[in-house]
């Protein structure tokens, strides 16, 4: 972030949903554009909450889109935007709402088409209007980051750029209260994730490790019972962990699990934080060979080495085969695939997955991962 722009305004805790009345004040808008799902803006409770500081604005809600952002849906709210011209945007909603939200703020407020600024990223030229993003998941972590994924023929982009990040985050454990056992699983499971990779990532800073690392301390013992008993402190412990380990990888960005996972969702239509979930354990595994492997990490093996041990004990565990086991039991325990052919997917779509994953974010894991290497993951993966 250039050094004249002004820091994120973030708040956290039970009924900080509230203060976007203090925003609203503060940014004094005629006209809002709000971004939300089709369902957890009403599930959430969110809805309830913001209807009497949206009563008096001219409020236009974009709800209809695909559950992956893909580029028609972002044209077409791209419109909707600049015919509106909102003063500010508000987005409400898991990952998926706030990637919109973002991507369709900042490609209306340029001169040039979306398709062409996701091939042209410097083409954003211009800041747009203000953005509040309040995540109702304990998830990915958007409302921290400065990318948006946006799906062309079922092929993941990313769009990255300084002015994609809100404004302003608002993180209110209370929205998730409603959030299924299911929806409570696999967005558990991406912001657990994303806290791993962010660790281990080249990308990886000490500002970055010490975000993820708290974000793991605090959902390791907390997804379960979020899953299966919840109460507000483990509610509380994965909206905050999720929030930190956005920030974790807006800096470091992810590495090998998300590489694979974008063609398990797309294609195959495993929920994106099970998929990049389904591969974590063998990872560990595949690391754990760096004294054996080329490493992407310019500070070398032994950092890696090092990097990995710690991790380890983040996690409880003494070795990188300890946590595969406890990552098993941990999908096991939420009632989720450990792996590929549970999920449904055979060995014919090993080929398929490995021609479209994602090399940037292979070349941000810590150690060489070849086509080779993949293949044996996945294969491993679809084994009865």
């Amino acid at each position: 972030m250039a050094c004249c722009e002004p820091p994120q305004l973030r708040y956290f805790g039970d009924g900080a949903v509230g203060r976007i009345a203090d925003l609203l004040i503060r940014e004094h808008p005629r006209r809002v554009l709000l971004v939300t799902g089709r369902a957890s803006y009403s599930a959430s409770g969110a809805e309830r909450a913001l209807s009497p500081m949206l009563r008096d604005l001219g409020v236009t809600r974009f709800e209809e889109f695909d559950l992956n952002p893909i580029l028609p849906d972002v044209e077409r709210g791209v419109r909707v935007c600049r015919d509106l011209r909102p003063d500010i945007v508000v987005a409400v909603g898991g990952g998926s709402v706030i990637d919109m939200a973002k991507a369709i703020n900042a490609l209306s407020a340029q001169g040039s088409e979306p398709a062409a600024i996701l091939a042209q990223p410097s083409l954003i030229r211009k800041r747009a209007r203000p953005l509040i993003a309040v995540p109702t998941t304990a998830g990915t972590g958007s409302e921290a980051t400065h990318f948006a994924t946006i799906y062309i023929d079922a092929v993941k982009h990313s769009l990255a750029h300084e002015w994609l990040r809100p404004d302003y985050a608002i993180v209110d454990p209370r929205l998730t209260y409603t959030l299924p056992s299911e929806l409570t699983a696999v967005t558990g499971l991406d912001a657990l994730t994303q806290a791993i990779e962010a660790y281990w990532a080249v990308g990886a800073t000490r500002n970055s490790q010490a975000l993820a690392a708290d974000a793991i301390e605090r959902m390791w013992g907390s997804l379960v019972v979020a899953v299966r008993t919840p109460n507000p402190r483990a509610r509380s412990d994965m909206a905050y962990g999720a929030h930190l380990s956005g920030r974790a990888i807006d800096v470091s960005k992810t590495t090998a699990a998300h590489a694979i996972s974008y063609s398990l969702t797309k294609r195959y239509g495993v929920a994106h934080g099970h998929a990049v979930a389904l591969t974590v354990g063998a990872l560990f595994e595949h690391n754990a060979r760096v004294r054996a492997l080329p490493v992407n990490d310019p500070r070398g093996a032994a950092y890696v080495e090092h990097t990995m041990a710690r991790l380890c004990r983040c996690l409880g565990c003494d070795t990188p085969a300890a946590v595969a086991r406890a990552w098993r039991h941990l999908l096991k325990s939420i009632d989720l695939a450990t792996d590929l052919r549970s999920a449904g997917i055979g060995s014919e779509a090993v080929e398929t997955i490995l021609a479209e994953v994602n090399t940037d974010r292979l070349g941000n894991h810590p150690v060489q991962v070849t086509s080779a290497d993949l293949r044996s993951i996945l294969t491993n993966l679809v084994r009865p």
